[in-house]
């Protein structure tokens, strides 16, 4: 096999092989991906579905990523942060903070339907948080998460798509009984209650991406290296 390899590879490479006659999966997906998962985004038919056992492996080293940044920042001492940004700085974050939060949102929500989906509006909505922080200052931006709240999100994220996938190993590998059988998101296609367990997972993805994120920079705030 290794041997073949670079055979082939230089082949392909040179237009001396017909490459597009082992192009089976990706026609498989772009005719059918629809009718059989529901969702109009064929990436996030293929991420959550056809390939959802890869997502959930690298769902998992996301947060354990994330947890262990944080793990290791807590022996570290505390400096002293600068807390004002200047009033322009202020006045733009406040406005645009919740535009911010609104997008992402809906990047989350019509991830089954338009490019986008749980990561890229849980990762915009981490920006609104992060913005937040950079312009008003630690102090402000403990003063408005509610902690509990908060903790709450960052565990139901996780909980909504390791229960979502794991729902489906129950029926078959990674099926989607919702979209098919279920009373709910049982919807047309390219509508927003469609797709089955997508949404859902999406929620999930985006909700734990979010508190990731934003709890990975407040850490990064709290702790700094001792200096020399």
């Amino acid at each position: 096999m290794v041997a073949l390899s670079p055979k082939y590879g230089i082949k392909f490479g040179l237009g001396g092989e017909d490459w597009l006659k082992y192009r089976y999966t990706d026609d498989y997906y772009i005719k059918h991906g629809v009718e059989e998962v529901g969702g109009n985004n064929i990436v996030t038919d293929i991420v959550f579905d056809y390939r959802g056992y890869d997502t959930l492996g690298e769902a998992t080293v996301l947060f354990t990523a994330i947890a262990g940044a944080i793990a290791l920042l807590r022996p570290w001492r505390r400096e002293k942060m600068s807390e004002d940004m200047g009033l322009i700085v202020r006045t733009n974050a406040r406005a645009l903070v919740p535009f911010i939060g609104i997008f992402g949102a809906y990047i989350v929500m019509h991830g089954h339907l338009t490019p986008g989906g749980g990561f890229q509006g849980g990762a915009t909505i981490a920006g609104a948080g992060i913005l937040f922080l950079v312009a008003f200052g630690l102090k402000a931006a403990k003063e408005k998460i509610n902690k509990n709240l908060y903790s709450a999100l960052e565990g139901v994220g996780g909980l909504v798509f390791l229960g979502a996938a794991m729902l489906g190993l129950s029926v078959a590998f990674f099926y989607n009984t919702l979209w098919h059988n279920g009373p709910l998101f049982n919807g047309k296609p390219g509508t927003l209650l469609s797709a089955g367990f997508l949404p859902i997972m999406n929620l999930g993805v985006g909700l734990k991406v979010f508190t990731g994120l934003v709890s990975a920079v407040f850490a990064l705030s709290l702790f700094r290296r001792w200096k020399e």
